[in-house]
């Protein structure tokens, strides 16, 4: 059985599809599985793989993880290009640590860099996490979404797809998807009618229950025929809409568009009480409790660098890291 498309987007020239099926009959040139740091890659997609490919593919598994180890490469490749019972000319593995648990936004950003290196135009992977570590769908999917909307190009790839056997896990994927600024949302996808963005006012709605969350669907009456979507950027600039003015002189004073958090606080507005143990900065990808941006961990860096978290979201970052971003552009670089 083929894959079935559940979603599809365009986003910065590359096609982003939601796609249910099994990953072992998927279509890409290059598969991206996760596994524990030995890759043993007995759990989920990675399993799945393994068993496909038999013998051969689990000799050349070995072979990469003693060339990984020799090189010191973060991930292993292996070569699958000549092996039939896998459609892909490589397969890789991502090792998970179950430190990761309290944020995959790092791993899929590792991910996604993998599958750019890897110089191909098109990649097929799976929720990761969500079999190995029981990562919920819903949070794996917002740290994938973030994660994705940190990079300004994909390289050579056009296609890149999200792949699972539960149906509702890739729609609520491809909800999140429609949520990006300036995408275009193939009409034609196999589930033809998305919720409407948030941002459109006074539309009928009805609720549907999908086992994950409660999602707001247009109801029948307004599904006689397209209608316009205007997009409204979200802007996360260095001012205020409303800037301060100090009286005596008439002066604007710009205001931070972040606030500084202690670092027993970090990570409170989104991790659900879990630890904020090797939280990783964004950016920098340093950890954000125990080192500064430039991963200094002497309590001088600590102080002279703290962690902000973002007014108008709850993202947080080094504020070395965040001031660099807004040289370039004063927003939320996750948005």
């Amino acid at each position: 059985m083929s894959d079935i498309t559940v979603h599809e987007i365009q986003h910065k020239n590359v096609k982003i599809a939601c796609k249910t099926g099994n990953i072992t009959r998927s279509t890409a040139e290059v598969a991206l599985v996760s596994s524990t740091p030995q890759y043993p890659m007995d759990v989920g997609a990675s399993k799945a793989i393994a068993l496909a490919g038999g013998q051969t593919f689990n000799e050349r598994r070995i072979a990469a993880i003693d060339f990984a180890r020799d090189n010191d490469e973060c991930y292993i490749t292996i070569d699958t290009e000549d092996i039939a019972e896998i459609p892909f000319k490589y397969v890789i593995v991502i090792p998970v640590r179950g430190r990761n648990r309290s944020s995959m936004r790092v791993i899929y950003r590792q991910a996604i860099k993998a599958a750019i290196d890897s110089e191909m135009s098109s990649v097929v992977m799976p929720l990761l996490g969500c079999g190995g570590l029981n990562i919920q769908v819903s949070r794996a999917t917002q740290e994938l979404l973030e994660a994705i909307l940190t990079f300004s190009s994909f390289g050579n790839l056009t296609a890149i797809n999200f792949i699972d056997i539960n149906v509702q896990s890739m729609e609520h994927l491809g909800q999140l998807f429609d949520t990006i600024p300036d995408t275009l949302t193939d009409p034609g996808s196999s589930y033809g009618v998305h919720p409407a963005p948030a941002f459109l006012p006074d539309l009928p709605s009805q609720s549907v229950s999908t086992g994950l969350s409660d999602i707001t669907v247009l109801s029948a009456t307004i599904r006689s025929g397209p209608a316009p979507i205007v997009r409204t950027e979200v802007q996360f600039v260095g001012t205020s809409s409303t800037p301060a003015v100090k009286e005596e002189d008439n002066v604007i004073i710009e205001e931070q568009p972040f606030t500084k958090v202690p670092r027993h606080e970090v990570g409170n507005q989104h991790l659900d009480g879990n630890s904020t143990q090797n939280l990783p900065c964004s950016i920098c990808l340093n950890d954000l409790v125990g080192s500064a941006g430039n991963g200094e961990e002497d309590p001088a860096s600590l102080e002279t660098d703290p962690v902000v978290r973002m007014k108008m979201c709850t993202h947080e970052f080094h504020k070395s890291c965040i001031e660099t971003c807004f040289e370039t552009k004063k927003r939320c670089p996750l948005w």
